[in-house]
């Protein structure tokens, strides 16, 4: 598995750094701190999403990706309201290498094919929040607050049709459970595209990231900052470099009090 990436999801609410669980925020801690403790190193890519839920904009998500490109050297996925090529540039400007868009290419049908002239379709990664009902996985926009009636199948493969070049795949079901990615929805997603998938939401355990990886992903997110503690990340990178290292802990190091899980 020596060529599956282990990337690190960061979401930043109102400057702060929040975990999320069902797409509900709890804070964490402000970014400085994080810049302070957090070994980037460990990792192989970075996705900076922008969750506020009122008043978010590019600029605000463009200072704080200047500020933590600053202390990281590994590539930068960015994105959370992007909705134009200008935005793209503006990101751009700060510090990523690729960007991520979701609501937006549902709205305007234009917008991927558009960035991915510009920029090339290799800086476009496509984000779907998925719900499962009535026996099919279906997309979800603005946060997951608005269930749409496409398929998340239908919608992967318009995208790559669009000119995306990568699909960022999160179930709101597993989203901050540490009950494993959503394996169903990679599966399902990985045999109807050829585009890399980056598997997000649910992780919590060394296994989750293997089964990731065997579903069809060919990246495996870790998100909740709870994850950090200890040589827990460490083990994660080390459990994707090497199919000897078999870690039988969990990856959390203590019980987690509910409401901030």
């Amino acid at each position: 598995m020596i060529n599956n990436r282990l990337i690190l999801t960061l979401l930043i609410s109102d400057g702060l750094l929040v975990n999320s669980k069902g797409f509900i925020l709890n804070p964490v801690c402000n970014i400085s701190t994080m810049l302070t403790y957090l070994n980037f190193d460990l990792f192989d890519e970075i996705v900076i999403l922008d969750v506020t839920r009122v008043n978010r904009n590019i600029d605000g998500l463009s200072r704080w990706i200047s500020q933590i490109s600053s202390k990281c050297f590994i590539p930068i996925c960015g994105g959370g309201g992007v909705t134009s090529i200008h935005d793209c540039e503006t990101l751009s400007n700060s510090g990523i290498d690729k960007v991520v868009i979701n609501s937006a290419a549902f709205t305007n049908r234009k917008l991927i094919k558009e960035v991915s002239q510009t920029f090339g379709s290799q800086f476009v990664v496509s984000s779907i929040d998925a719900v499962f009902k009535d026996g099919k996985y279906y997309i979800c926009t603005n946060d997951g607050k608005f269930p749409r009636e496409i398929t998340v199948v239908e919608w992967v493969k318009e995208l790559e049709d669009m000119g995306s070049g990568e699909i960022y795949l999160r179930s709101i079901k597993q989203d901050g459970s540490a009950l494993g990615y959503d394996i169903n929805l990679i599966k399902l997603v990985s045999e109807s595209t050829s585009l890399p998938i980056i598997a997000a939401g649910g992780f919590g355990h060394f296994r989750h990231l293997e089964n990731g990886i065997i579903a069809g992903a060919q990246a495996v997110s870790i998100g909740n900052l709870f994850h950090f503690m200890g040589e827990g990340l460490s083990g994660a990178k080390q459990y994707l470099l090497n199919d000897n290292v078999k870690p039988t802990t969990t990856i959390w190091p203590f019980a987690m009090p509910e409401k901030i899980l």
